[in-house]
């Protein structure tokens, strides 16, 4: 007469919400560990950051976003900031970044711009710096394209801050 009926519990239902956020949160971001001092003083070395892996799928690059990105004539994976975008002049004077002939307020950052830049970033590339200017090397080509952009730093996983 009744019928072997299964029963979702409370205990049941947490659990599989449990389950299916942290499988989207694996499909969506990809942790990354830092190993170096390039994000400096944002990020330091052995952090690790959740990589939003679709946030370029949904929305456009913008100056500012940290970034996940192959780098260009290499096999490594690194963390930079987006610091000029396709079709921009970008110099670096006196310690400073100017884009199209203004100078850049990056507050974020503690250190000067070192080295010598005056180009013009190319149609379909965005440029990219670390915030720690005195160990990232400005001659190094950080003209990089979207594919080279694995994703953007959505926060900081470890350690909490």
């Amino acid at each position: 007469m009744f019928k072997d009926k299964k029963i979702l519990t409370p205990k049941k239902i947490v659990l599989s919400i449990v389950l299916l956020v942290f499988l989207a949160t694996c499909i969506i971001f990809k942790p990354v560990k830092l190993d170096n001092m390039f994000m400096y003083p944002q990020f330091e070395e052995d952090d690790i950051l959740a990589v939003n892996r679709f946030s370029y799928k949904f929305s456009d690059i913008k100056r500012g976003d940290i970034v996940y990105v192959k780098l260009p004539n290499s096999n490594r994976y690194d963390i930079r900031r987006i610091v000029g975008l396709p079709g921009e002049h970008l110099k670096i004077e006196n310690g400073h970044i100017y884009i199209n002939g203004k100078k850049r307020n990056e507050d974020y950052l503690i250190y000067d711009t070192n080295g010598d830049l005056d180009n013009t970033v190319p149609d379909g590339k965005f440029f990219i710096f670390g915030d720690n200017r005195p160990i990232d090397d400005v001659e190094t080509d950080y003209f990089i394209s979207s594919e080279n952009i694995i994703g953007k730093v959505s926060f900081r996983i470890y350690p909490l801050k």
